[in-house]
């Protein structure tokens, strides 16, 4: 995930536990959370936003749970990136 703090005023670990919370009640099982840190964007879409703060989160969880993050998450204007990759 790619988080978009700009208007965002609480902590970026603030921000990170409202996520894995989010995750637990879509049924996911959170393992482990890497917090990789502020990022340059090789293409900027946004001369208003050059970088961001890259989060990745492992999880388990059924089939059907990662559309239900990407919907969650679909209007959050915290989060500028999803991508979820699935591994068995």
């Amino acid at each position: 995930m790619i988080l978009d703090t700009r208007n965002y005023q609480d902590s970026v670990e603030s921000l990170v536990d409202k996520l894995k919370d989010a995750f637990v009640a879509l049924g996911g099982q959170i393992g482990e959370v890497e917090r990789i840190g502020q990022r340059t964007f090789e293409r900027v879409t946004d001369r208003k936003f050059q970088s961001g703060i890259y989060v990745r989160i492992s999880f388990e969880a059924e089939s059907s749970v990662p559309k239900a993050i990407k919907d969650r998450f679909a209007l959050d204007k915290t989060i500028n990136r999803i991508m979820i990759e699935w591994c068995k």
